[in-house]
């Protein structure tokens, strides 16, 4: 095993550890995919457990992984439980968090209104479930050695391919600023324009889809297990940052385009 292995599989172990003291008061569940602690109501554990029986397999079989233990899940009833134990600010609390082996998750009752079966369906359309459990996929495939932006661009990328609502918001598509990938690598949960870090992740996802194929987006993520670097791999390709960064500018331009095109026909 590489140290760098070593030490993702060590912290990943100590955080679940320290976590499960941390939870100690919660109920525990268990299925046939995960583990989860909950303090919510039985009602929206069920309806978070079928949707990761759903996502699970699919997933698994587009990254062509194999999970070597049950996913640990972390179910809170409100936002205030997430924000305690995930020491978050109180502006804006998501809907699920990755970390180091560990998905915390809002139940639907605290972010969706209505009858139980209308937070179903919604839950299912925008529920963070598939996005969530990308992220561990990929941190496990590369032992963690990964840019940010491309975790984040695959995992919206899963989400489309499941037939998800589209993750990003349309008003970043009205200005006209614009991120290098050294940005969204460095500084991603630092930048002014959340939604425009977000939907140049998913773009820049696309353009290595589109440029090769998703196949060889699994082979980056079994490269980058060895602890090489995502230039370096790209580099053989022949497609290097300023290439991908070129690419990106006129991606993100032309969807502009068209998303200003459409509110002229409307």
């Amino acid at each position: 095993m590489l140290p760098v292995q070593y030490v993702f599989h060590f912290s990943n172990k100590m955080y679940q550890k320290s976590l499960q003291k941390r939870l100690r008061e919660f109920k525990q569940a268990e299925d046939h995919y995960a583990i989860y602690r909950y303090n919510c109501a039985e009602s929206d554990l069920e309806t978070i457990s079928k949707e990761v029986a759903a996502v699970y397999p699919l997933i698994n079989h587009l990254y062509r992984f194999k999970p070597q233990e049950k996913i640990q899940f972390a179910v809170y009833a409100r936002k205030a439980d997430l924000q305690n134990i995930m020491h978050l600010d109180t502006e804006n609390t998501p809907m699920g968090i990755y970390w180091l082996g560990q998905i915390h998750l809002l139940a639907p009752a605290a972010w969706i209104a209505g009858a139980e079966e209308e937070r179903n369906c919604a839950f299912r359309l925008l529920g963070p479930v598939a996005h969530e459990y990308t992220h561990y996929v990929i941190d496990y495939q590369t032992r963690g050695n990964y840019p940010r932006w491309l975790s984040e661009g695959l995992a919206q990328y899963t989400e489309q391919a499941l037939a998800k609502m589209p993750p990003f918001s349309s008003e970043c598509l009205l200005r006209e600023d614009y991120y290098t990938l050294d940005e969204l690598e460095y500084c991603f949960d630092f930048l002014r324009d959340q939604p425009l870090a977000y939907l140049e992740a998913l773009l820049a996802g696309e353009i290595l889809i589109e440029q090769y194929s998703f196949g060889y987006v699994r082979k980056i993520l079994q490269e980058l297990k060895t602890g090489k670097g995502l230039e370096e791999i790209l580099y053989c390709e022949k497609l290097n940052y300023p290439t991908l960064n070129l690419l990106l500018r006129e991606k993100l331009a032309q969807l502009r385009k068209n998303f200003a095109q459409s509110l002229v026909e409307m």
